[in-house]
């Protein structure tokens, strides 16, 4: 099971409100995996050439629960990071619906207007909340989604 598609952010968010003071010491912890995977990390296919086709003729924000130094040095690595007006890490928010809130509020947005693609159940479920479009990439047949493409590089033959 993947982080950010289970009960643990949740449960995490849980925590902090109760315990404030865990936030640092958890989040620590969670980096430490994170950041240990950086140097072998590479973008997934058909990711550089998305992010790169849509940052052209669109505001793009990264909403994900990884912690910021290990976004931030992905982002870094890839050339990516220039791509994006906004970046919103669990460090902004444990809430998917939140983060992707305030990602159309950052860029100037309008949320009936916002694409987001993500690759989870909770990710379908908060776009929905956040009233956003959503569109699923990967092969989850259990997720509600309207459009849905097995991969990026599906996705960005379609989009491009």
């Amino acid at each position: 099971m993947r982080l950010d598609e289970g009960p643990l952010f949740n449960q995490l968010e849980e925590i902090v409100v109760v315990r404030p003071d865990m936030k640092v010491p958890v989040f620590s912890l969670i980096d430490s995996y994170e950041n240990g995977a950086v140097p072998g990390a590479a973008p997934i296919e058909g990711a550089l050439e998305l992010v790169a086709a849509l940052s052209r003729g669109a505001k793009l924000a990264l909403v994900t629960m990884q912690g910021r130094a290990t976004c931030e040095a992905l982002l870094g690595s890839s050339g990516m990071k220039e791509r994006f007006a906004a970046v919103l890490t669990r460090e902004d928010s444990l809430d998917r619906e939140d983060q992707l809130l305030e990602a159309v509020r950052l860029t100037r947005g309008d949320a009936r207007a916002t694409l987001f693609i993500g690759d989870s159940a909770n990710d379908a479920v908060c776009s929905r909340r956040a009233g956003v479009d959503f569109v699923m990439v990967g092969d989850r047949r259990a997720v509600d989604a309207p459009l849905r493409f097995t991969n990026l590089k599906d996705l960005g033959d379609a989009l491009l």
